[in-house]
């Protein structure tokens, strides 16, 4: 349980040296020789197995908000043309290359549900997605300017991948090993 209590100061130095999974902090000694000891059981906030399902759902959760994106790259190729032009200033993109972005894509997002090249995939999906959102900063900026609104959904999703990328080493629920050697 988290808690705060106040403790004599030699409490701390056995949790310390035991190896403890509380962590043990305090000010300096009051002149009675008592301190303030904040004492947080990481056990007790989550365990390790809600975590690991929390950062799976999170996983799956981004995983179909962009397989729809790349999806969308082969069944309707013109309009990735329509938005390259609308809001990366792409005049006349290929069709074709609406293709060679959507494999791109789906790679990416598949080595990320898939928890492979974690540190790659994770940041990669995280940077086209931060750079797609800044790129629709006027929507963003006018949210309530026709269907605008609906460009702010990016906003949480940056979010849940700039987490997802922090603790990445902690998301393993359904993931492929690493290769190690």
């Amino acid at each position: 349980m988290m808690g705060c209590s106040l403790k004599p100061l030699s409490d701390c130095s056995p949790k310390i040296a035991s190896g403890d999974n509380s962590v043990c902090a305090h000010d300096a000694p009051a002149q009675n020789g008592y301190g303030v000891r904040v004492e947080i059981n990481r056990g007790a906030w989550m365990s390790n197995s809600n975590l690991k399902t929390a950062l799976f759902i999170l996983r799956l959760g981004i995983t179909i908000f962009f397989a729809v994106w790349a999806l969308e790259k082969f069944i309707k190729p013109e309009t990735t043309v329509a938005i390259w032009e609308a809001f990366y200033h792409v005049d006349a993109l290929p069709l074709q290359a609406s293709y060679a972005i959507g494999a791109l894509q789906t790679a990416v997002v598949l080595c990320f549900f898939f928890g492979i090249l974690k540190f790659w995939s994770y940041g990669l999906l995280m940077l086209m997605h931060a750079g797609s959102t800044v790129s629709s900063y006027e929507q963003l900026f006018n949210p309530y300017t026709g269907s605008n609104h609906l460009f702010v959904a990016a906003v949480p999703v940056l979010g849940a991948l700039i987490a997802l990328f922090l603790m990445r080493s902690d998301d393993t629920l359904l993931t492929l090993p690493a290769k190690t050697g």
